[in-house]
């Protein structure tokens, strides 16, 4: 029996190694998307520009017939650029949440397993917690981030209809805060996870 546990364990630590990395990796692209997303905006406020006839002296647009519509045109081309480096980041985003989910998956196959084995479904996996605590907790990080991905997709799809810097930088505020992650909870999830998988 104590060669199952010892197996058990180690999958599980395993697991929470790949969580932590994928939760780094969501951290990384977080920051990429907020640059990428911020230039987006601003070139949908600048696009605005070409409608605004007080922007444009009178003798440049006369001067200039094409002006507003190639630098419309041009506008038009960088914020299709930014949207698909956006989407791809929040493709990337999607990854890891799909790393997550399968990660899930895994600790309630080894939770499953040790009770099948075992027949005792509080036993500690490490010192102190059963395999049911790391499920509850990773399933519970696992709906943040969930509802995050969620919140950011929405965010991806108004931000062309964005009008001023006021509403962008509220906008930008609410992706980079990423209000549905409790930080806290995760971090002093992570720290149980340490104190029970450090060696004696």
């Amino acid at each position: 029996m104590a060669s199952y546990a010892r197996t058990f364990q180690r999958r599980v630590e395993t697991v929470f190694e790949e969580f932590k990395r994928s939760r780094k990796i969501w951290d990384e692209l977080n920051a990429e998307g907020f640059t990428t997303g911020s230039r987006l905006i601003n070139a949908v406020i600048e696009r605005q520009y070409a409608d605004d006839m007080g922007y444009w002296h009178p003798v440049l647009r006369q001067s200039f017939p094409q002006l507003i519509p190639t630098y419309e045109e041009k506008m038009t081309s960088i914020i299709q650029q930014e949207q698909d480096k956006l989407n791809g980041t929040l493709d990337r985003l999607t990854k890891q949440y799909t790393k997550m989910t399968t990660f899930l998956k895994e600790l309630m196959a080894i939770d499953k397993r040790m009770q099948d084995l075992l027949q005792d479904p509080g036993r500690a996996l490490f010192k102190t917690c059963p395999v049911q605590f790391y499920v509850k907790q990773v399933s519970q990080i696992v709906t943040m981030y969930e509802q995050e991905l969620a919140s950011k997709r929405r965010i991806v799809e108004g931000m062309v209809d964005i009008d001023s810097q006021q509403q962008g930088m509220a906008v930008m505020s609410m992706w980079l805060n990423q209000s549905h992650l409790q930080i806290d909870t995760i971090r002093q999830f992570e720290e149980i996870c340490d104190v029970e998988i450090a060696a004696p």
